[in-house]
C-alpha cells in the first residue's frame, strides 16, 4: 500500500510540476501585456489575471511541497494541516453569516451589471462585475467547505 501511495504521490507531483512549467509562458505573456499594452484597460485586466495566475502557481508549489514532505515524513512548508475547529458551532455560525453576505453580494452585483450596461462608456465594466461575481462564487465554495468540515 505505501509503495502504491508513493507511486501515486510521485505521479501527482510530476503532473503538478508539468502544469506549473506549462503556465510559465502564460505568466510571461500576461506580464508583458500588463506592462506594455497601449490600452489602460487591457493593462489593468492583465494585472488582475496575472495576480490570479501567480496565486494559482503558489498553490501548486505548496501542494508539491506538502506531497514531498509527506513522502519524506518530514514537516512540510506549504499548505497548512487541516484540523477540526475547536469551537465548531461558532465557526459554522460565522461561515453561515458570511455565506449570506456573499449570496447577497451576487444579487447586488447582478443588479449593478444591469445598471452599468445602460451607459456605453462603462460597458467594459461588466467584465469586472462578472469577475467579482465569479470571486463571490469561489468564496461561497470555500466557505461551504469550511462550514461542512468545521
Amino acid at each position: 500500500m505505501i509503495r502504491d501511495l508513493t507511486t501515486w504521490a510521485e505521479a501527482l507531483i510530476r503532473s503538478l510540476q508539468h502544469h506549473m512549467d506549462s503556465e510559465r509562458e502564460a505568466l510571461t505573456q500576461y506580464g508583458r501585456l500588463a506592462e506594455s499594452s497601449p490600452d489602460d484597460h487591457v493593462r489593468f485586466l492583465m494585472r488582475v489575471i496575472l495576480e490570479d495566475e501567480v496565486r494559482h502557481h503558489g498553490f501548486f508549489a505548496d501542494m508539491i511541497n506538502n506531497l514531498r514532505a509527506e513522502m519524506d515524513q518530514s514537516d512540510g512548508a506549504g499548505l497548512p494541516t487541516m484540523r477540526r475547529a475547536e469551537d465548531r458551532e461558532a465557526l459554522r455560525a460565522q461561515t453561515e453569516a458570511l455565506l449570506k453576505l456573499e449570496r447577497e453580494d451576487i444579487k447586488e452585483l447582478q443588479q449593478l451589471r444591469k445598471e452599468i450596461s445602460k451607459v456605453a462608456d462603462t460597458s467594459w465594466w461588466a467584465v469586472l462585475i462578472d469577475a467579482m461575481e465569479a470571486d463571490n462564487r469561489k468564496h461561497i465554495r470555500l466557505l461551504e467547505f469550511i462550514h461542512d468540515n468545521a
